[in-house]
């Protein structure tokens, strides 16, 4: 048996909703110890702060401009075309970054997709589009 097993057990259970976080913790514990295996539990625990900090990142988007920007606009931003097909219903949290070596634009960030919109990387293209003709 494994700490990651147990781990994903007690995150299972509590994410399901079959037990309550307090009485699934219990009940793996007793089968952790039923087992024989408590000189894991410090690994068990490590191994849930894994689980939790990988959904979190899963869950989160990243937008990152040049000006801070209020919430309304990075939510009407989101919605637009080019950001709404990324977009699931998994992610939960909106994290906005200022980024000012960017001259405007914007740059939206999942834990698998990045679109650059920035005019940074707009600039940077043309620069080496016309430097690579010449």
């Amino acid at each position: 048996m494994r700490a990651s097993w147990y781990a994903k057990a007690i995150y299972d259970l509590v994410e399901t909703g079959v037990m309550s976080e307090e009485k699934s913790i219990e009940h793996v514990v007793g089968v952790v110890r039923m087992n024989g295996h408590e000189y894991m539990l410090p690994k068990i625990v490590r191994a849930i702060e894994r689980i939790a900090q990988k959904r979190e990142k899963h869950e989160t988007i990243e937008v990152i401009t040049a000006n801070e920007l209020p919430q309304e606009e990075v939510s009407a931003l989101l919605r637009k075309e080019q950001f709404a097909r990324i977009l699931s219903p998994l992610h939960k949290r909106v994290v906005r970054k200022v980024d000012e070596t960017l001259i405007g634009g914007t740059i939206v960030k999942t834990d698998s997709v990045r679109i650059d919109m920035s005019y940074k990387s707009a600039l940077r293209e043309i620069y080496q589009n016309m430097t690579n003709t010449l």
